[in-house]
């Protein structure tokens, strides 16, 4: 990997690191990309939270690196997609880097759009805790 553009914050148990990203005018974000620290692997993100305007949009676990490949010419595209869109080409494309913690099914995933879930969708308890639009695993993770 290019290491010019990775880059490590000092960590200290018990005190979360926060990165701040301010757009000067209004924006809208169908995806945000995240690639984890690969320079040493095992020093990257294991959790993270993503807030737009102080409301929380995700919270979860993000993909670990993988080990440097040993032919320096291939490419290694480890990226994960945090998917803010119903747009089924923009769905279509990063369906295979939305990372799921847990080993599951699709079918496993649930979607929840303004606090409302599909019709039939069990374990809604603490729908009214989760942001607007978020995605909940069946264990009660992300």
């Amino acid at each position: 990997w290019d290491d010019s553009h990775m880059w490590l914050a000092p960590f200290e148990r018990g005190t979360p690191n926060a990165l701040y990203i301010v757009f000067e005018e209004p924006v809208t974000l169908s995806l945000v990309k995240v690639w984890n620290y690969s320079k040493t692997p095992g020093r990257g993100v294991r959790e993270m939270q993503l807030s737009i305007d102080d409301v929380l949009v995700y919270k979860g676990h993000v993909r670990k690196a993988p080990p440097r490949p040993s032919d320096e010419g291939e490419a290694v595209d480890f990226s994960q997609s945090l998917v803010f869109t119903n747009d089924r080409r923009v769905v279509q494309r990063e369906r295979h880097r939305v990372y799921v913690h847990y080993k599951s099914d699709a079918e496993d995933l649930v979607f929840i759009d303004s606090g409302v879930p599909p019709t039939g969708v069990g374990n809604t308890s603490n729908a009214a805790l989760r942001p607007g639009t978020s995605v909940h695993g069946p264990r009660g993770g992300l």
